[in-house]
């Protein structure tokens, strides 16, 4: 009999009781970059190198072992970039520690349990103050409770009259404000958390900030009976419970914003490190080595997102590249390795590779230019403007320009007149890595750009960049494996024959010339 009450009892308390807290939501791209948006930024990665070098994708597998807090942090960290070596210095002692890494991963965990992202709210400056008259929003249901016993103990109608107008009045306020009140409502709870970890943190400084945190987050919590939810919604209905709670600690939220950023800042860059060391335990990296601004050196350099990537070693001095090879290859993997490389280099201190030595670089690319029906814009027309922000790039150190196939949406002439004159001016401010198949570019660019090719083993655990160009190309070997028929590619074959003996063989290279890695000659 016993057991039994006690199964009912719990049966009943669990009926009471609030649903258990959602999982962490999936986190879209604006509320990923709120926190960067929210901070005055100069020099930053902008969008479209931002995308062509799959940097969400890399943040996205780093997130995996944080909360919003922390990929927000290292949104705004990677693409500001340019680290302080101070901070570089933190990430590196962090991730070579593995025992403080669990015990702040613990500490930050409730951080997983955030419902919101709270960046804009405190750094974005939008907050609306709430009304003159929220003070006394409380003595409204209690006229109507009160003229509503008047009228059962007096019997008078019209205080009836006076209480169906309280009871519509409240219904306004609560139409009016319920969805801002049940939006803030998930942040206030989002900020309990956030000010729950900051107490919890070592290395705090003031010692009566966390006794502070732990006020502030008395304020932002609800009522006990809120757990209860039948008792919680007729507190809303009958005594504007959410509205006022809403006011309440929108007000609480002004008072205290300058304590809340700076609580904010702190979690989130512990949390940022712990997902970043976490994830580094896990891959082989190197941690970067200052150099002069003539010298870029990545070796056995490989990208985090490619399985069973080949490494690659390359070294840039005072020229850049111009890169030929097969197709599929790896031309376009190789420059996004290097861009994303790169970044991680000047944001964090680290890269994927066995050594690298670089100076604090900026990075911008010209990869991914297509046509838009939307925009009425042409690919070319799009090369065309990419190519402009290239040129007219403001120059504050040393540059790494990364372009992939150049120019490809106009005639073949025109195609590499113009890739030629931009090329050469891009070469003035700084790097330039030009993939493309159009070799004759190779010559008319030799004072700009050292020619290497990409040589992979046919298993693809190997490549390697060799000086020279692609003298074995394989776009017409590809026929075969797209099923296209054998005369057809006979006569393309022919027609190519035609076409090098018309131009003149000496206009394409006539050997490949091999060294054991990618080093560019000054």
């Amino acid at each position: 009999m016993a057991g039994f009450l006690l199964s009912r009892m719990r049966r009943f308390w669990s009926w009471l009781q609030l649903a258990p807290q959602p999982s962490e939501p999936r986190w879209m791209p604006h509320e990923l970059a709120a926190y960067h948006q929210a901070q005055p930024h100069d020099g930053e990665c902008d969008e479209q190198t931002w995308r062509d070098v799959l940097c969400d994708d890399y943040l996205a597998e780093v997130g995996q072992h944080g909360s919003i807090f922390g990929r927000q942090y290292l949104y705004a960290r990677l693409r500001c970039g340019h680290t302080a070596p101070a901070e570089k210095a933190q990430f590196r002692q962090l991730t070579e520690n593995a025992a403080q890494t669990q015990q702040l991963t613990a500490l930050c965990a409730p951080l997983r349990r955030a419902e919101a992202e709270v960046a804009t709210t405190l750094f974005a400056g939008k907050m609306q103050s709430p009304p003159r008259w929220h003070a006394y929003l409380l003595s409204l249901p209690l006229l109507m409770l009160g003229l509503l016993l008047l009228t059962i103990v007096q019997g008078w109608m019209p205080a009836l009259a006076l209480a169906l107008i309280a009871w519509m009045l409240m219904m306004i306020v609560q139409v009016s404000y319920q969805q801002a009140a049940e939006q803030f409502s998930a942040q206030t709870r989002t900020l309990q958390w956030m000010l729950h970890v900051f107490s919890t943190l070592p290395g705090t400084g003031d010692a009566d900030q966390p006794r502070q945190a732990l006020r502030v987050m008395k304020g932002l919590r609800r009522k006990k009976y809120a757990m209860f939810p039948l008792l919680q919604l007729y507190m809303q209905w009958f005594f504007l419970d959410n509205i006022r709670h809403y006011f309440r600690t929108l007000q609480l939220v002004r008072q205290q914003l300058a304590f809340l950023q700076q609580c904010y800042a702190k979690v989130a860059h512990a949390d940022a490190k712990t997902a970043l060391a976490s994830h580094l335990q896990t891959q082989a990296h190197c941690w970067v080595s200052p150099a002069d601004q003539q010298k870029l050196q990545f070796e056995d350099m490989r990208h985090p997102l490619v399985n069973d990537c080949a490494p690659v070693s390359v070294t840039l001095r005072r020229r850049g590249i111009f890169l030929s090879g097969k197709n599929a290859a790896g031309k376009s993997t190789f420059l996004r390795m290097l861009g994303l490389n790169t970044l991680l280099a000047s944001a964090f201190g680290f890269a994927f590779a066995r050594t690298a030595s670089l100076p604090d670089i900026t990075v911008i690319s010209s990869m991914q230019n297509n046509d838009s029906l939307a925009d009425g814009e042409s690919t070319y027309r799009s090369e065309l403007r990419r190519a402009q922000t290239l040129l007219s790039h403001p120059v504050s150190g040393p540059t790494l320009q990364l372009v992939d196939e150049i120019f490809r949406g106009t005639n073949y002439l025109e195609s590499m007149a113009g890739a030629t004159a931009v090329l050469r001016h891009l070469a003035k401010k700084g790097w330039v890595i030009v993939s493309s198949h159009n070799l004759l570019l190779a010559d008319l660019l030799q004072q700009e750009l050292v020619p290497m090719y990409v040589d992979s083993s046919p298993d693809r655990r190997q490549t390697r960049l060799r000086e020279g160009c692609l003298t074995e190309p394989n776009g017409l070997d590809l026929f075969a494996e797209a099923g296209i028929a054998d005369d057809i590619q006979q006569d393309a074959r022919r027609i190519f024959d035609e076409i090098v003996s018309h131009a003149g063989a000496s206009r394409l290279p006539a050997q490949r010339l091999t060294m054991p890695a990618a080093t560019v000659p000054s």
